[in-house]
């Protein structure tokens, strides 16, 4: 009877470490981020696999290195970071100044737009380039994008 209730409670915590496993096809990984061969913070980096119906993102640390979990297999990738001296001014416009204005105050405005640190391609996976097969077990990522 012993020997009965041991095996019965091996094979409970057996089906239940099985149970709680993830199971959604997903891999943890990690990696880093650079932009002209330096590591970057405060990107973002999208990994579409499962033939383009899974998505995750992630953002850089200040080393550039990130983690996520994310589809196993193909992944297309696009990174993106841009820059946001302006981003306060340009979050606090009211309905009035979204209508144009002279061209002194168009040329204002355009100085603080908001500008991509990375080359523009790169935050589009169709045209990045950048393509991951992710699997258990991989080293670290490293992803390596221009500014230009």
């Amino acid at each position: 009877m012993k020997h009965l209730r041991e095996f019965f409670i091996i094979g409970l915590a057996s089906v239940w470490a099985v149970g709680c496993a993830p199971s959604d096809g997903r891999v943890a990984i990690t990696g880093t981020l650079e932009v002209d061969n330096q590591p970057i913070e405060g990107a973002n980096i999208a990994f579409i696999g499962g033939g383009g119906g899974i998505m995750t993102t992630a953002s850089t640390d200040a080393e550039g290195k990130f983690s996520a979990r994310v589809a196993s297999g193909k992944n297309k990738v696009s990174v993106s970071k841009g820059e946001t001296a302006g981003a306060d001014e340009w979050a606090e416009m009211d309905e009035e100044e979204t209508t144009m204005g002279t061209p002194d105050e168009v040329a204002s405005l355009m100085e603080n737009q908001p500008t991509s640190l990375i080359a523009p391609k790169f935050a589009d996976p169709a045209t990045s380039g950048l393509e991951f097969d992710i699997s258990e077990g991989m080293q670290p990522l490293i992803i390596s994008v221009t500014s230009k």
